[in-house]
């Protein structure tokens, strides 16, 4: 995903970060950690680029603020267990079967977020 007319490069990654690679120096500039598992997704905000949002393996979904951003950042909010099967399935111990997110997108209202998934 790129940013701030694509002079920034933001890359999810199984290890659990966020990276923010600038283009023209072709280093990373940034990391931003938070999440328990791996990052599937991460979207700008239709309008703010320093507004981003990631969704993990772990059900949850995180947004972050670039703009104060230095070296290694945290989330400025996070929604844990946003997906949970309701297909009725059972795993151990009778807990509901996980369902990690894969995609996040902000909605063009600027305000809503969605987010889709998988069952793990």
């Amino acid at each position: 995903m790129t940013l701030q007319n694509d002079a920034k490069i933001l890359t999810a990654s199984g290890d659990q970060t966020i990276k923010i690679w600038d283009v023209q120096e072709r280093k990373c500039t940034g990391i931003l950690t938070g999440h328990n598992g791996s990052i599937k997704s991460v979207c700008s905000h239709p309008t703010n680029s320093d507004l981003v949002v990631s969704g993990s393996r772990n059900r949850s979904f995180a947004i972050w603020g670039l703009r104060c951003q230095s070296g290694n950042a945290r989330p400025i909010g996070v929604a844990n267990r946003a997906h949970v099967s309701t297909g009725g399935k059972r795993i151990r111990q009778g807990k509901a079967a996980s369902v990690s997110i894969t995609s996040v997108l902000y909605l063009k209202d600027g305000v809503s977020i969605a987010t889709a998934g998988a069952v793990d």
